[in-house]
């Protein structure tokens, strides 16, 4: 039987599926048909649920780092590797995660995060400009938005992890 790809659906996410697939995402193991922006909604908050967030920021970048020099398809069309678009979302699911979710269970706070982003991954563009975006400094460090402030970005005190 051939390897038939997962996808990481609403209603089908629990600790189990999610730890594999965590670790086949920083393993590199995944299918190329596997990567789609659920996919990367879902570990990203999985991570920041069940690792200190500075070490699921690392884990987060690394793995798609690899992905990327893999020659794997990015996660939005056509672009490489893109440290504002993943800080980003790092972002808006931690702010999310913290003032929206209050599930202890990181399935189903993850479920939540899938459930509110995964489907949006053009809602980048709501706070920047294309241009900016996807410029060579954006691809290479952290930049501000050009047309939104981020929701919480004067709040230092929210944390995901543990």
């Amino acid at each position: 039987m051939p390897n038939q790809a997962r996808q990481p659906e609403s209603d089908g996410l629990t600790q189990k599926g999610l730890t594999d697939l965590c670790q086949r995402f920083e393993r590199g193991t995944l299918a190329a048909g596997e990567i789609s922006h659920r996919l990367h909604m879902a570990v990203i908050a999985y991570l920041l649920l069940t690792s200190d967030e500075a070490h699921a920021i690392q884990r987060i970048v690394a793995g798609l780092r690899a992905l990327d020099r893999l020659g794997l398809p990015a996660l939005l069309p056509g672009k490489r590797y893109n440290e504002t678009i993943t800080s980003f979302w790092i972002t808006m699911a931690c702010r999310y995660l913290t003032l929206r979710v209050h599930h202890t269970d990181p399935a189903r706070a993850t479920q939540a995060v899938v459930e509110r982003f995964g489907d949006a991954p053009d809602l980048v563009y709501e706070y920047y400009s294309r241009n900016r975006l996807h410029s060579w400094d954006a691809r290479a460090r952290w930049i501000e938005p050009d047309r939104r402030v981020l929701p919480g970005a004067r709040d230092d005190e929210a944390r995901c992890g543990p």
